[in-house]
């Protein structure tokens, strides 16, 4: 019992003497000694990258509002350089009013900038969408994009010429069609968020 007394004590004397010593090695320090942390700094303007995300309403009734959201970072165009694909939810008042949000497919330029192209990729569906994964499911070369939906998911085969075609029935992937909630689940208050890009900036050692 003694023995296993001081094991514990030995290990609480270690545990405390590494939180004692952590501050210290916070970060690199400069040539003062001050602790240099590093540093992010917004991008998303001036990459072209601002747009807005939907998850529900200001106040949403159903769970399923506000389970959006998500990215895939790949190369679609096999140009060497990672490209994005924004998954994006809905809402019931921009649904009434006819202006459903949708998804978005960024071109990345080389030159830390993107271009969109939802459009002339056929990339811009609709719908309670919640989130996205990546693969070469037909090995032909280019990477295919399935995107998950409260509904029939979907499957889009990577044309190799910047343009995507649903193949979702063809290939039997649509999983289950979900009802609507007889009642409510749980009542929130959420907003629209915007996407944000970040570049990291290291301190100098």
């Amino acid at each position: 019992m003694a023995r296993s007394t001081l094991k514990v004590l030995g290990f609480l004397a270690l545990f405390f003497l590494a939180l004692l010593l952590l501050p210290r090695h916070g970060g690199p320090t400069s040539g003062n000694g001050e602790t240099q942390f590093t540093a992010f700094t917004d991008i998303t303007q001036k990459a072209g990258l601002a747009r807005k995300i939907t998850i529900g309403d200001a106040v949403s009734d159903y769970l399923i509002d506000v389970k959006a959201g998500g990215a895939c970072f790949f190369d679609y165009d096999n140009d060497g350089f990672q490209d994005i694909f924004l998954v994006n939810g809905s809402s019931r008042k921009d649904e009434r009013e006819g202006h459903p949000p949708h998804d978005y497919l960024f071109h990345n330029n080389g030159d830390e900038t993107f271009t969109d192209v939802t459009a002339k990729a056929h990339l811009g569906a609709s719908g309670w969408h919640t989130g996205c994964a990546v693969g070469d499911y037909d090995n032909d070369g280019y990477l295919d994009l399935y995107v998950t939906n409260y509904g029939p998911n979907i499957l889009y085969r990577n044309n190799g010429d910047g343009t995507f075609t649903d193949v979702t029935a063809k290939a039997g992937v649509a999983g289950p069609t979900l009802t609507p909630p007889n009642g409510v689940w749980e009542r929130r208050s959420v907003t629209s968020i915007t996407t944000a890009i970040l570049t990291c900036t290291l301190p100098a050692l």
